[in-house]
Protein backbone atom coordinates (compact mmCIF):
# COMPACT_ATOMS: atom_id res chain seq x y z
CA UNK A 1 0.00 0.00 0.00
CA UNK A 2 1.56 3.65 -0.92
CA UNK A 3 1.40 5.44 2.18
CA UNK A 4 -0.65 9.01 1.90
CA UNK A 5 -2.69 7.87 -1.27
CA UNK A 6 -6.32 6.62 -0.94
CA UNK A 7 -7.88 3.90 -1.99
CA UNK A 8 -11.25 3.05 -2.72
CA UNK A 9 -12.57 0.02 -1.77
CA UNK A 10 -13.90 -2.70 -4.63
CA UNK A 11 -16.26 -1.96 -7.23
CA UNK A 12 -18.35 -4.71 -5.98
CA UNK A 13 -19.09 -2.42 -2.78
CA UNK A 14 -22.01 -0.55 -5.18
CA UNK A 15 -23.83 -3.70 -5.35
CA UNK A 16 -23.34 -4.55 -1.68
CA UNK A 17 -24.76 -1.59 -0.33
CA UNK A 18 -27.87 -1.75 -2.94
CA UNK A 19 -28.26 -5.21 -1.13
CA UNK A 20 -27.84 -3.47 1.88
CA UNK A 21 -29.86 -0.53 1.27
CA UNK A 22 -32.81 -3.07 0.35
CA UNK A 23 -32.80 -5.54 3.22
CA UNK A 24 -33.09 -2.10 5.42
CA UNK A 25 -36.17 -1.14 3.37
CA UNK A 26 -37.79 -4.40 3.10
CA UNK A 27 -40.26 -3.67 5.44
CA UNK A 28 -41.59 -0.31 3.13
CA UNK A 29 -41.02 -2.71 0.18
CA UNK A 30 -43.39 -5.02 1.62
CA UNK A 31 -45.96 -2.81 2.74
CA UNK A 32 -45.64 -0.72 -0.87
CA UNK A 33 -46.11 -4.44 -2.55
CA UNK A 34 -49.59 -5.06 -0.32
CA UNK A 35 -50.86 -1.41 -1.21
CA UNK A 36 -50.17 -2.30 -4.47
CA UNK A 37 -52.89 -4.89 -4.96
CA UNK A 38 -54.86 -3.11 -2.35
CA UNK A 39 -54.96 0.18 -3.26
CA UNK A 40 -57.49 2.50 -4.74
CA UNK A 41 -57.24 3.57 -8.14
CA UNK A 42 -54.67 7.05 -8.46
CA UNK A 43 -52.38 5.91 -5.80
CA UNK A 44 -49.17 6.85 -6.47
CA UNK A 45 -47.51 3.61 -5.66
CA UNK A 46 -45.47 3.00 -8.53
CA UNK A 47 -44.01 6.13 -8.24
CA UNK A 48 -43.26 5.00 -4.98
CA UNK A 49 -41.35 2.37 -6.31
CA UNK A 50 -39.63 3.98 -8.90
CA UNK A 51 -38.07 6.96 -6.30
CA UNK A 52 -36.93 4.10 -4.06
CA UNK A 53 -35.10 2.54 -6.07
CA UNK A 54 -33.45 5.38 -7.67
CA UNK A 55 -32.36 6.44 -4.16
CA UNK A 56 -31.27 3.34 -3.10
CA UNK A 57 -29.20 3.13 -6.53
CA UNK A 58 -27.85 6.71 -5.97
CA UNK A 59 -26.77 5.98 -2.45
CA UNK A 60 -24.94 2.99 -3.47
CA UNK A 61 -23.36 4.75 -6.49
CA UNK A 62 -22.17 7.85 -3.19
CA UNK A 63 -21.31 5.15 -0.91
CA UNK A 64 -18.84 4.19 -3.67
CA UNK A 65 -17.02 6.46 -5.29
CA UNK A 66 -16.55 9.46 -1.69
CA UNK A 67 -15.32 6.46 0.13
CA UNK A 68 -11.30 6.06 0.74
CA UNK A 69 -9.06 5.33 3.17
CA UNK A 70 -5.39 5.04 3.84
CA UNK A 71 -2.43 4.61 6.23
CA UNK A 72 -0.09 7.47 7.03
CA UNK A 73 2.08 7.01 9.43
CA UNK A 74 0.80 6.33 12.82
CA UNK A 75 -3.06 6.80 11.93
CA UNK A 76 -5.47 5.46 9.78
CA UNK A 77 -7.19 7.85 7.66
CA UNK A 78 -10.62 7.82 5.71
CA UNK A 79 -13.09 10.29 3.88
CA UNK A 80 -16.33 10.16 2.66
CA UNK A 81 -19.62 12.15 1.37
CA UNK A 82 -19.87 14.53 -1.51
CA UNK A 83 -21.44 17.40 -0.65
CA UNK A 84 -20.40 17.25 2.63
CA UNK A 85 -16.95 15.78 2.97
CA UNK A 86 -16.20 13.94 6.21
CA UNK A 87 -12.68 13.21 7.29
CA UNK A 88 -11.82 10.42 10.00
CA UNK A 89 -8.55 10.17 12.07
CA UNK A 90 -8.04 6.87 14.41
CA UNK A 91 -4.65 6.66 15.47
CA UNK A 92 -3.56 3.11 14.99
CA UNK A 93 -2.01 3.15 18.87
CA UNK A 94 -5.81 3.16 19.49
CA UNK A 95 -7.19 0.50 17.55
CA UNK A 96 -8.13 -2.56 19.86
CA UNK A 97 -9.22 -5.10 17.55
CA UNK A 98 -9.95 -5.62 13.91
CA UNK A 99 -12.49 -8.32 13.10
CA UNK A 100 -13.10 -9.69 8.90
CA UNK A 101 -17.12 -10.36 8.36
CA UNK A 102 -18.50 -11.65 5.66
CA UNK A 103 -22.40 -11.32 4.92
CA UNK A 104 -23.69 -13.62 2.33
CA UNK A 105 -23.12 -11.04 -0.46
CA UNK A 106 -19.07 -10.69 0.60
CA UNK A 107 -19.15 -14.42 0.15
CA UNK A 108 -20.83 -14.60 -3.15
CA UNK A 109 -18.10 -12.23 -4.39
CA UNK A 110 -15.24 -13.40 -2.88
CA UNK A 111 -14.74 -10.10 -0.32
CA UNK A 112 -14.45 -9.39 3.59
CA UNK A 113 -15.52 -6.54 5.39
CA UNK A 114 -12.67 -4.46 8.12
CA UNK A 115 -14.53 -3.43 11.35
CA UNK A 116 -11.76 -1.71 12.93
CA UNK A 117 -12.82 -0.79 17.01
CA UNK A 118 -11.29 1.19 19.41
CA UNK A 119 -12.25 1.57 23.06
CA UNK A 120 -14.63 4.95 22.30
CA UNK A 121 -17.84 3.19 21.75
CA UNK A 122 -20.36 0.59 21.06
CA UNK A 123 -19.91 -0.22 17.51
CA UNK A 124 -16.76 -0.43 15.11
CA UNK A 125 -15.31 3.13 14.51
CA UNK A 126 -14.81 2.35 11.10
CA UNK A 127 -15.85 -0.37 8.23
CA UNK A 128 -13.85 -0.63 5.36
CA UNK A 129 -16.92 -2.45 3.68
CA UNK A 130 -15.58 -4.53 0.67
CA UNK A 131 -11.96 -5.87 0.13
CA UNK A 132 -10.51 -9.06 -1.39
CA UNK A 133 -9.30 -10.75 1.38
CA UNK A 134 -5.21 -10.38 0.89
CA UNK A 135 -5.99 -6.99 0.95
CA UNK A 136 -7.50 -7.16 3.82
CA UNK A 137 -5.24 -8.95 5.18
CA UNK A 138 -2.24 -6.72 4.33
CA UNK A 139 -4.14 -3.72 5.67
CA UNK A 140 -4.98 -5.39 9.12
CA UNK A 141 -1.44 -6.22 9.46
CA UNK A 142 -0.43 -2.44 9.11
CA UNK A 143 -3.24 -1.20 11.34
CA UNK A 144 -2.03 -3.81 13.81
CA UNK A 145 1.44 -4.08 13.46
CA UNK A 146 1.26 -8.01 13.80
CA UNK A 147 4.09 -9.48 12.06
CA UNK A 148 1.49 -11.93 10.16
CA UNK A 149 -2.14 -11.50 10.53
CA UNK A 150 -2.85 -13.03 7.35
CA UNK A 151 -2.28 -16.43 9.55
CA UNK A 152 -3.93 -15.15 12.92
CA UNK A 153 -7.28 -17.39 12.00
CA UNK A 154 -5.59 -19.73 9.46
CA UNK A 155 -2.82 -20.42 12.13
CA UNK A 156 -3.49 -23.93 14.96
CA UNK A 157 -5.13 -22.73 17.68
CA UNK A 158 -4.10 -23.31 21.27
CA UNK A 159 -7.36 -24.89 22.34
CA UNK A 160 -10.93 -24.94 21.45
CA UNK A 161 -12.82 -24.36 24.33
CA UNK A 162 -16.37 -24.85 23.14
CA UNK A 163 -17.86 -25.56 20.11
CA UNK A 164 -22.04 -25.69 19.72
CA UNK A 165 -23.46 -29.22 18.24
CA UNK A 166 -26.21 -28.86 15.67
CA UNK A 167 -28.29 -30.62 18.70
CA UNK A 168 -27.58 -27.63 21.02
CA UNK A 169 -28.48 -24.66 18.46
CA UNK A 170 -31.65 -26.88 17.80
CA UNK A 171 -32.56 -27.12 21.59
CA UNK A 172 -31.31 -23.34 22.22
CA UNK A 173 -34.02 -22.23 19.23
CA UNK A 174 -36.68 -24.38 20.98
CA UNK A 175 -36.45 -23.03 23.97
CA UNK A 176 -36.53 -19.32 22.28
CA UNK A 177 -40.19 -19.15 20.74
CA UNK A 178 -40.42 -16.57 18.02
CA UNK A 179 -43.63 -16.52 17.16
CA UNK A 180 -44.41 -12.90 18.69
CA UNK A 181 -42.21 -11.90 15.68
CA UNK A 182 -45.24 -13.46 13.60
CA UNK A 183 -47.75 -11.82 15.54
CA UNK A 184 -45.94 -8.43 15.51
CA UNK A 185 -45.00 -8.46 11.84
CA UNK A 186 -48.27 -9.39 10.91
CA UNK A 187 -49.58 -6.22 12.68
CA UNK A 188 -47.32 -4.04 11.61
CA UNK A 189 -48.08 -4.72 8.00
CA UNK A 190 -51.84 -4.72 8.81
CA UNK A 191 -51.35 -1.11 10.98
CA UNK A 192 -48.93 0.51 7.91
CA UNK A 193 -50.09 -0.54 4.46
CA UNK A 194 -51.76 2.24 3.31
CA UNK A 195 -55.71 2.21 2.68
CA UNK A 196 -54.92 -1.08 2.98
CA UNK A 197 -55.55 -2.00 7.06
CA UNK A 198 -59.52 -2.85 6.65
CA UNK A 199 -58.93 -4.36 3.21
CA UNK A 200 -57.02 -7.23 4.76
CA UNK A 201 -59.10 -7.72 7.29
CA UNK A 202 -62.52 -7.93 5.52
CA UNK A 203 -60.63 -10.06 2.95
CA UNK A 204 -59.62 -12.17 5.88
CA UNK A 205 -63.25 -12.32 7.58
CA UNK A 206 -64.68 -12.96 3.93
CA UNK A 207 -62.21 -15.86 3.91
CA UNK A 208 -63.48 -17.72 6.68
CA UNK A 209 -67.45 -16.84 6.66
CA UNK A 210 -66.93 -18.00 2.92
CA UNK A 211 -64.89 -21.62 4.11
CA UNK A 212 -67.69 -22.08 6.85
CA UNK A 213 -64.95 -21.76 9.51
CA UNK A 214 -66.81 -19.68 11.66
CA UNK A 215 -68.71 -22.03 12.91
CA UNK A 216 -65.80 -24.54 13.54
CA UNK A 217 -65.99 -26.20 17.02
CA UNK A 218 -63.32 -24.61 19.92
CA UNK A 219 -61.03 -27.26 19.49
CA UNK A 220 -60.43 -26.23 16.05
CA UNK A 221 -59.73 -23.00 17.12
CA UNK A 222 -57.26 -24.50 20.27
CA UNK A 223 -55.50 -26.66 16.99
CA UNK A 224 -54.87 -23.42 14.68
CA UNK A 225 -52.88 -21.89 18.09
CA UNK A 226 -51.31 -24.59 18.69
CA UNK A 227 -49.75 -25.17 15.49
CA UNK A 228 -49.28 -21.31 15.45
CA UNK A 229 -46.36 -21.52 18.31
CA UNK A 230 -45.06 -24.58 16.67
CA UNK A 231 -44.48 -22.52 13.49
CA UNK A 232 -42.25 -20.18 16.45
CA UNK A 233 -40.45 -23.11 17.35
CA UNK A 234 -39.19 -24.07 14.44
CA UNK A 235 -38.64 -20.38 13.06
CA UNK A 236 -36.73 -19.89 15.72
CA UNK A 237 -34.48 -23.56 15.80
CA UNK A 238 -34.13 -22.10 11.82
CA UNK A 239 -32.82 -18.43 12.74
CA UNK A 240 -30.67 -20.00 15.55
CA UNK A 241 -29.04 -22.33 13.06
CA UNK A 242 -28.96 -20.16 10.60
CA UNK A 243 -27.48 -17.38 12.91
CA UNK A 244 -24.52 -19.45 15.04
CA UNK A 245 -23.73 -22.77 13.11
CA UNK A 246 -20.37 -23.89 13.18
CA UNK A 247 -20.17 -21.62 16.44
CA UNK A 248 -16.56 -21.97 18.09
CA UNK A 249 -14.97 -20.35 21.33
CA UNK A 250 -10.76 -21.39 21.00
CA UNK A 251 -7.95 -19.30 22.41
CA UNK A 252 -5.59 -17.32 20.29
CA UNK A 253 -2.13 -15.67 22.16
CA UNK A 254 -4.45 -15.71 25.17
CA UNK A 255 -6.99 -14.13 23.46
CA UNK A 256 -11.05 -15.60 22.72
CA UNK A 257 -11.27 -16.03 19.28
CA UNK A 258 -14.67 -16.38 17.79
CA UNK A 259 -16.61 -17.82 14.69
CA UNK A 260 -19.88 -18.92 13.30
CA UNK A 261 -22.72 -18.13 11.01
CA UNK A 262 -24.15 -20.34 8.23
CA UNK A 263 -24.92 -17.37 5.68
CA UNK A 264 -22.96 -14.55 6.90
CA UNK A 265 -20.01 -15.50 8.63
CA UNK A 266 -18.25 -13.75 11.75
CA UNK A 267 -14.81 -13.91 12.93
CA UNK A 268 -13.21 -12.03 15.94
CA UNK A 269 -10.53 -12.05 18.65
CA UNK A 270 -11.65 -10.84 21.92
CA UNK A 271 -8.78 -9.82 24.48
CA UNK A 272 -10.05 -11.68 28.06
CA UNK A 273 -8.53 -8.31 29.36
CA UNK A 274 -11.47 -6.28 28.27
CA UNK A 275 -13.78 -8.67 29.33
CA UNK A 276 -15.72 -6.46 32.31
CA UNK A 277 -18.83 -9.05 33.43
CA UNK A 278 -19.39 -12.49 32.68
CA UNK A 279 -22.84 -13.49 32.38
CA UNK A 280 -24.98 -16.66 32.49
CA UNK A 281 -28.64 -16.78 31.77
CA UNK A 282 -31.09 -19.73 31.99
CA UNK A 283 -34.75 -19.89 30.78
CA UNK A 284 -37.00 -21.62 32.69
CA UNK A 285 -36.98 -24.67 30.47
CA UNK A 286 -33.39 -24.75 30.28
CA UNK A 287 -33.10 -24.47 33.41
CA UNK A 288 -35.05 -28.34 33.54
CA UNK A 289 -31.96 -29.76 31.67
CA UNK A 290 -29.17 -28.03 33.00
CA UNK A 291 -28.20 -25.30 30.08
CA UNK A 292 -27.55 -21.91 29.85
CA UNK A 293 -26.01 -18.81 27.57
CA UNK A 294 -23.27 -17.50 28.34
CA UNK A 295 -21.96 -13.60 27.32
CA UNK A 296 -19.30 -11.21 28.17
CA UNK A 297 -19.96 -7.84 28.57
CA UNK A 298 -16.60 -5.68 27.23
CA UNK A 299 -15.05 -2.33 27.35
CA UNK A 300 -14.87 -1.01 23.93
CA UNK A 301 -16.96 -2.14 20.83
CA UNK A 302 -16.48 -5.61 20.83
CA UNK A 303 -20.57 -5.77 20.97
CA UNK A 304 -21.01 -5.51 17.29
CA UNK A 305 -24.32 -5.99 16.32
CA UNK A 306 -24.90 -8.83 18.76
CA UNK A 307 -28.24 -9.59 20.94
CA UNK A 308 -28.50 -6.97 24.05
CA UNK A 309 -25.17 -5.10 23.03
CA UNK A 310 -23.24 -8.11 24.45
CA UNK A 311 -20.39 -10.51 23.46
CA UNK A 312 -21.40 -14.81 23.14
CA UNK A 313 -19.44 -16.66 24.41
CA UNK A 314 -21.69 -19.90 24.49
CA UNK A 315 -25.32 -19.92 22.73
CA UNK A 316 -25.94 -23.19 24.71
CA UNK A 317 -23.92 -24.97 27.46
CA UNK A 318 -24.44 -27.36 30.27
CA UNK A 319 -24.17 -26.87 33.67
CA UNK A 320 -20.94 -28.68 33.93
CA UNK A 321 -19.16 -27.23 31.26
CA UNK A 322 -19.96 -23.73 32.29
CA UNK A 323 -17.47 -23.61 35.22
CA UNK A 324 -14.36 -24.04 32.75
CA UNK A 325 -15.92 -21.67 30.27
CA UNK A 326 -16.69 -18.89 32.51
CA UNK A 327 -12.82 -18.93 34.52
CA UNK A 328 -11.84 -19.06 30.99
CA UNK A 329 -13.25 -15.59 29.94
CA UNK A 330 -12.52 -14.38 34.08
CA UNK A 331 -8.49 -15.04 33.02
CA UNK A 332 -8.74 -17.88 35.28
CA UNK A 333 -9.95 -16.34 38.15
CA UNK A 334 -11.82 -18.86 41.02
CA UNK A 335 -15.68 -19.49 40.56
CA UNK A 336 -15.45 -22.76 41.97
CA UNK A 337 -15.37 -21.84 46.03
CA UNK A 338 -17.58 -19.18 46.33
CA UNK A 339 -19.29 -18.71 49.81
CA UNK A 340 -22.59 -18.04 48.33
CA UNK A 341 -25.05 -15.56 50.85
CA UNK A 342 -28.92 -15.87 50.47
CA UNK A 343 -30.58 -12.53 50.70
CA UNK A 344 -33.55 -12.49 53.58
CA UNK A 345 -36.78 -14.25 53.35
CA UNK A 346 -38.42 -10.53 53.85
CA UNK A 347 -37.23 -9.37 50.63
CA UNK A 348 -40.80 -11.11 49.23
CA UNK A 349 -42.46 -8.74 50.54
CA UNK A 350 -40.88 -5.73 48.43
CA UNK A 351 -41.50 -6.97 45.03
CA UNK A 352 -44.66 -8.65 45.41
CA UNK A 353 -46.44 -5.70 46.62
CA UNK A 354 -46.83 -4.42 43.47
CA UNK A 355 -47.82 -7.95 41.53
CA UNK A 356 -50.64 -8.25 44.16
CA UNK A 357 -52.19 -4.71 43.35
CA UNK A 358 -51.79 -5.40 39.83
CA UNK A 359 -53.78 -9.07 40.57
CA UNK A 360 -56.40 -6.71 42.98
CA UNK A 361 -57.06 -4.05 39.72
CA UNK A 362 -56.85 -6.97 37.35
CA UNK A 363 -59.82 -8.89 39.63
CA UNK A 364 -61.67 -5.43 40.18
CA UNK A 365 -62.17 -5.02 36.56
CA UNK A 366 -63.24 -8.75 35.48
CA UNK A 367 -65.67 -8.81 38.40
CA UNK A 368 -66.93 -5.45 37.17
CA UNK A 369 -67.75 -6.28 33.63
CA UNK A 370 -68.48 -9.93 34.51
CA UNK A 371 -69.29 -11.57 37.88
CA UNK A 372 -67.91 -11.17 41.20
CA UNK A 373 -67.18 -14.05 41.76
CA UNK A 374 -64.94 -14.25 38.56
CA UNK A 375 -62.99 -11.40 39.76
CA UNK A 376 -62.65 -12.83 42.79
CA UNK A 377 -61.34 -15.99 41.39
CA UNK A 378 -58.88 -14.56 38.89
CA UNK A 379 -57.37 -12.13 41.52
CA UNK A 380 -56.77 -15.24 44.09
CA UNK A 381 -55.13 -17.65 41.07
CA UNK A 382 -53.19 -14.14 40.30
CA UNK A 383 -52.00 -13.72 44.02
CA UNK A 384 -51.00 -17.37 44.58
CA UNK A 385 -49.50 -17.80 41.50
CA UNK A 386 -47.58 -14.56 41.71
CA UNK A 387 -46.72 -15.24 45.71
CA UNK A 388 -45.46 -18.57 44.37
CA UNK A 389 -42.67 -17.30 41.69
CA UNK A 390 -41.42 -14.36 44.06
CA UNK A 391 -40.71 -16.98 46.92
CA UNK A 392 -39.42 -18.42 44.09
CA UNK A 393 -37.26 -15.64 42.80
CA UNK A 394 -35.99 -15.03 46.62
CA UNK A 395 -34.67 -18.34 47.13
CA UNK A 396 -32.40 -18.07 44.16
CA UNK A 397 -31.02 -14.71 44.88
CA UNK A 398 -27.84 -14.74 46.67
CA UNK A 399 -24.63 -12.84 46.45
CA UNK A 400 -20.34 -13.45 46.87
CA UNK A 401 -17.53 -12.57 47.38
CA UNK A 402 -14.00 -13.48 47.29
CA UNK A 403 -10.48 -11.70 46.51
CA UNK A 404 -10.95 -11.60 43.20
CA UNK A 405 -14.39 -11.26 42.12
CA UNK A 406 -18.12 -10.69 43.25
CA UNK A 407 -20.74 -12.44 42.28
CA UNK A 408 -24.89 -12.11 42.26
CA UNK A 409 -27.39 -14.40 41.31
CA UNK A 410 -31.28 -13.67 40.53
CA UNK A 411 -34.81 -14.05 39.22
CA UNK A 412 -36.42 -17.35 38.71
CA UNK A 413 -38.36 -17.93 35.54
CA UNK A 414 -35.29 -16.15 33.61
CA UNK A 415 -32.10 -17.14 36.03
CA UNK A 416 -28.85 -15.14 36.04
CA UNK A 417 -25.46 -15.52 37.47
CA UNK A 418 -22.89 -12.26 36.86
CA UNK A 419 -19.36 -12.23 38.11
CA UNK A 420 -17.84 -8.94 37.71
CA UNK A 421 -13.79 -8.78 38.65
CA UNK A 422 -12.98 -6.34 41.40
CA UNK A 423 -10.32 -4.89 39.20
CA UNK A 424 -13.17 -3.92 36.64
CA UNK A 425 -15.34 -1.97 39.14
CA UNK A 426 -15.68 1.66 38.40
CA UNK A 427 -18.13 3.00 41.42
CA UNK A 428 -20.16 1.33 43.34
CA UNK A 429 -23.58 2.58 44.83
CA UNK A 430 -25.51 2.11 47.79
CA UNK A 431 -29.67 2.76 47.46
CA UNK A 432 -32.73 1.84 49.23
CA UNK A 433 -35.93 2.64 48.85
CA UNK A 434 -38.90 3.43 51.86
CA UNK A 435 -40.28 0.48 51.43
CA UNK A 436 -36.92 -1.44 51.59
CA UNK A 437 -35.84 0.94 54.57
CA UNK A 438 -38.79 0.19 56.87
CA UNK A 439 -37.62 -3.58 56.11
CA UNK A 440 -33.83 -2.80 56.89
CA UNK A 441 -32.72 -4.01 53.16
CA UNK A 442 -30.76 -2.03 50.83
CA UNK A 443 -29.48 -2.48 46.69
CA UNK A 444 -25.88 -2.46 45.85
CA UNK A 445 -25.12 -2.03 42.40
CA UNK A 446 -21.45 -2.50 40.84
CA UNK A 447 -20.67 -0.21 37.69
CA UNK A 448 -18.07 -1.42 35.20
CA UNK A 449 -16.78 0.11 32.09
CA UNK A 450 -18.72 -2.25 29.80
CA UNK A 451 -20.34 -0.10 26.93
CA UNK A 452 -23.58 -1.64 27.20
CA UNK A 453 -25.71 0.83 28.98
CA UNK A 454 -28.31 -2.77 30.27
CA UNK A 455 -25.36 -4.96 30.95
CA UNK A 456 -22.48 -2.84 32.48
CA UNK A 457 -23.89 -3.17 36.12
CA UNK A 458 -24.55 -6.03 38.61
CA UNK A 459 -27.19 -5.18 41.09
CA UNK A 460 -27.60 -7.06 44.38
CA UNK A 461 -30.74 -6.61 45.70
CA UNK A 462 -32.67 -6.47 49.00
CA UNK A 463 -29.30 -7.51 51.16
CA UNK A 464 -29.27 -6.31 54.45
CA UNK A 465 -28.46 -2.94 55.22
CA UNK A 466 -25.29 -3.48 57.88
CA UNK A 467 -24.66 -6.34 55.14
CA UNK A 468 -24.51 -3.84 52.04
CA UNK A 469 -22.67 -1.12 54.09
CA UNK A 470 -19.72 -3.64 54.78
CA UNK A 471 -19.91 -5.24 50.74
CA UNK A 472 -19.87 -2.45 49.51
CA UNK A 473 -16.80 -1.28 51.55
CA UNK A 474 -15.22 -4.59 51.12
CA UNK A 475 -15.49 -4.98 47.52
CA UNK A 476 -14.17 -1.09 46.77
CA UNK A 477 -11.60 -1.87 49.28
CA UNK A 478 -10.61 -4.45 46.95
CA UNK A 479 -11.33 -3.45 43.91
CA UNK A 480 -8.79 -0.40 44.25
CA UNK A 481 -6.28 -3.15 45.47
CA UNK A 482 -6.69 -5.02 42.55
CA UNK A 483 -6.64 -2.59 39.94
CA UNK A 484 -3.04 -0.99 41.54
CA UNK A 485 -1.86 -4.61 40.70
CA UNK A 486 -2.57 -4.60 37.24
CA UNK A 487 -1.40 -1.30 37.03
CA UNK A 488 2.15 -2.17 38.59
CA UNK A 489 1.94 -5.77 36.31
CA UNK A 490 1.86 -3.06 32.98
Amino acid sequence: MIEGEFLRVHPSTVLIALVEQIRRMLGVIIILVISTFTAREGDPNEILFGALGFIAVIFAAVQYFSFGYRVVGDHLETRSGILGRHVRIVPLARIQNVNITRTWVHRILGLVELQIETASGAGAEVKIGALQEPDAHRLKEQLTGISAPSEVFAAPVQAVHYRASVRDLIFAGMTENRAFVIVASAFGLIAFTPGGDDAIIDALVDWVKGHGYDAMPWWVYALGLLAFFLLGWILSIIFTLVQFWGFELSEHDGKLRRQYGLINTFENVVPRGRIQIVRSTQSFVQSWFGYSKLHAETAGSFVLNEQGGKTLLAPLVLGKDQADLKQLALSGRDIRHLDWHAIPRRAFWVHWRWSALVGLAIGAGVGYRWEWLWGAGVAAVWLLLSAWGQAMAVRRSAFAVNDELVAGRKGWLLHQVEYLPLARIQAVNIDSSPFQRRLRLATVTLTSAAVSPSGRTVVIQDVEEQDAEELADRVFRLSQEQARDEKSEV
